[in-house]
C-alpha cells in the first residue's frame, strides 16, 4: 500500500525583531499612529473628567449624558464607512480628512456657548475617533509586512495604558488652573504632529474596484443605538417603546455589517469581533453608570438645597410671628 501522505502546511511567519518596529519609515509610521491613538484615548479620559466643570458652566443636565453618547454613536457608525473608504480612496487622503474632522470638533467644543453645541462638537470628535481607529488598522495591514504586524498591533494596544494614568491628572490641572475649554485646545498641536509623521510613510494606492462604503447600514446602526439610549434614559411612557424599536433596528443593521456567525461567536474572526464588542460594551456601561451616579448625586444635592431653603422659610415665618 502507498503510504498516507501528510498534508503540507506552510510554516507561519516568525515575528520580526522589536528593533525593526521603530526603524526607518515604518518606525515613523508606528510612532505617528501610536500618538494618533494615544491622543484619542487620553482626550476621551480628559473630557470625561472635566465634564462636571462643563456642566457647572453650561448647565443643561438633560444633555449631560449625551456628550459621551454622541461621541460613541458617531464612532461606531464611522468605523465601517472609513474602513471601506480607505480601500477605495487610499489611506493618505482619509488621514487628512480625519485630522480635519478632529480640529473642527475640538474647536466647536472649545468655544461652545451651550451644552447642545458641545454635544455637536463631541459627535464630530467621535466620527474622527472612529475614522482614526479604522485608518490605523488599515495602514498597518497595507504598509507593514506580515512579520511586523503582530509587533505593531502589540504596540498599538498600549495606547490606552498611559492615558489611563495621566489623563485624569491633566484634566484636573486644566479645570482647576485654566479652564475646561483648554481640554479641547491642547490636543490640536499633537494632532498635527502625528499627521506629519504618518502621512509621508503611507504608500498604498486607491482601489477603484473596492466595495462601496456601507453608509446606509452604518447610519441605521447609529439610529438604532441612539433610539435605544434615548429609551434607556426614561422620562416618559414612550421610553420603553423607543428602546425596543432601537434594539430591533440596531440588530437588523448589524447583521448587514458584521461577518456571518458573529452573533453566535463562531470560531475565528466572528468570535474575536464579538469579544471586542463585549469589551467595548463593558467600558461604555461603566461610563454610563458613572454618569447615572453623577445625575443621582446632583438630584440629591438639589433636593437637599430645596429642603434647606424651605426650612429656612418656615423658621422665618414662625420667627416673624
Amino acid at each position: 500500500m502507498d503510504p498516507v501522505m501528510e498534508p503540507v502546511t506552510a510554516p507561519a511567519a516568525q515575528p520580526a525583531p522589536w528593533r525593526e518596529v521603530f526603524r526607518g519609515r515604518n518606525g515613523r509610521l508606528v510612532v505617528g499612529l501610536l500618538l494618533f491613538e494615544t491622543l484619542g484615548a487620553i482626550h476621551l479620559l480628559i473630557v470625561s473628567t472635566v465634564m462636571p466643570a462643563v456642566l457647572s458652566d453650561l448647565g443643561n443636565l438633560t444633555l449631560y449624558g449625551w456628550a459621551g453618547a454622541a461621541w460613541a454613536l458617531a464612532m461606531i457608525g464611522t468605523i465601517p464607512i472609513v474602513s471601506s473608504a480607505a480601500d477605495r480612496f487610499g489611506t493618505r487622503p482619509m488621514i487628512l480628512v480625519t485630522a480635519g474632522l478632529y480640529v473642527v470638533g475640538l474647536t466647536i467644543s472649545a468655544v461652545a456657548p451651550s451644552m447642545a453645541v458641545l454635544v455637536g462638537g463631541r459627535f464630530i470628535q467621535g466620527a474622527a475617533s472612529g475614522a482614526a481607529y479604522a485608518l490605523s488598522i488599515s495602514a498597518i495591514a497595507k504598509t507593514m509586512s506580515p512579520a511586523l504586524r503582530p509587533r505593531v498591533l502589540a504596540v498599538m494596544a498600549t495606547a490606552w495604558l498611559l492615558p489611563g494614568l495621566f489623563g485624569p491628572l491633566i484634566a484636573g490641572f486644566l479645570a482647576d488652573n485654566l479652564s475646561w475649554r483648554w481640554a479641547f485646545i491642547v490636543p490640536i498641536p499633537f494632532l498635527f504632529l502625528s499627521v506629519v509623521m504618518i502621512y509621508p510613510a503611507l504608500h498604498d494606492r486607491p482601489d477603484a474596484d473596492a466595495a462601496r462604503a456601507p453608509v446606509g447600514g452604518a447610519l441605521l446602526v447609529m439610529l438604532g443605538a441612539g433610539l435605544f439610549l434615548a429609551g434607556l434614559d426614561g422620562g416618559s411612557f414612550v421610553a420603553p417603546i423607543l428602546a425596543v424599536i432601537g434594539l430591533v433596528v440596531l440588530i437588523a443593521a448589524l447583521r448587514r455589517l458584521v461577518q456571518p456567525g458573529t452573533f453566535v461567536a463562531r470560531r475565528g474572526a466572528p468570535a474575536a469581533a464579538l469579544c471586542a464588542f463585549l469589551l467595548s460594551l463593558a467600558f461604555t456601561s461603566k461610563r454610563v453608570s458613572q454618569i447615572s451616579r453623577w445625575k443621582f448625586v446632583r438630584c440629591l444635592t438639589r433636593q437637599t438645597s430645596v429642603r434647606r431653603t424651605a426650612n429656612r422659610g418656615i423658621k422665618g415665618v414662625f420667627h416673624a410671628a
